[in-house]
């Protein structure tokens, strides 16, 4: 009901003189401020809200943000008081919202950590706008529900992960990389490797069968072949 009256209020003030305004809205102000040290919270919030578009002197309106994102802050909206924090960085350029931005983006988001078995590869959200990025990783401020984790090498997807997403936790997603191809120097080398050893082992086996035929000596005579000579024709027979 306060709140209401001060809109009101707000409104005919365009027809007062400037110095009664301005008398007029830090009176609203300073009833929505009382309204927020006794815990009615919500009718702190309206009233800052109707008082803020017709606030232009800089510091008085960083109060209003504050305000605004602290009532919203005891209403349990965590979501919307993150967002008027954020606002109220953006506009003051101060970090005395930097605790409460960490705090309430713990609370409305979660987290994907992502392992991918030490391969140097790239992982991305499905949905989600930005490059992949190098695996391992976490990604901060997801949105909590079903998300799909892709992982990609050269740009081609190599498997898909689904994940429950909590808000205030972090889940752990683990995706299983390909092989490594072998290239074309491995390849190379592994044949170089096999054609040694390959080489190697017939340079032993022959070896090993001279060896044994140096052992053995000259192959008997075959008692079944004679050869003699005949002196009238000096030739060679056989029986």
């Amino acid at each position: 009901m306060r709140g209401m009256i001060a809109a009101l209020v707000l409104l005919c003030c365009q027809s007062f003189s400037p110095a009664m305004a301005q008398g007029l809205k830090q009176a609203d102000v300073n009833a929505a401020v009382e309204d927020f040290k006794n815990g009615q919270y919500s009718s702190a919030l309206t009233a800052f809200r109707v008082i803020l578009p017709v606030t232009k002197d800089p510091k008085q309106r960083a109060d209003i943000l504050w305000n605004i994102a602290r009532s919203l802050e005891e209403l349990g909206r965590p979501r919307d008081a993150l967002g008027a924090f954020e606002q109220f960085a953006a506009e003051t350029k101060r970090a005395d919202a930097k605790a409460k931005i960490t705090k309430l983006t713990a609370l409305v988001f979660g987290r994907v950590a992502v392992q991918c078995g030490g391969r140097a590869v790239a992982v991305s959200l499905e949905g989600r706008e930005g490059a992949p990025r190098p695996c391992p990783t976490v990604f901060q401020r997801v949105e909590p529900g079903s998300v799909v984790v892709v992982g990609e090498v050269a740009g081609e997807a190599f498997g898909r992960s689904v994940a429950k997403v909590v808000a205030g936790q972090s889940v752990d997603v683990e995706l299983k990389a390909p092989a490594v191809p072998q290239t074309t120097e491995a390849a190379e080398s592994s044949f170089s490797v096999l054609w040694a050893v390959g080489g190697a082992g017939l340079l032993v086996g022959a070896g090993v069968g001279l060896y044994f035929l140096l052992e053995e000596g000259p192959p008997a005579e075959d008692p079944r072949v004679v050869i003699w000579v005949d002196d009238m024709n000096q030739g060679l027979l056989r029986r």
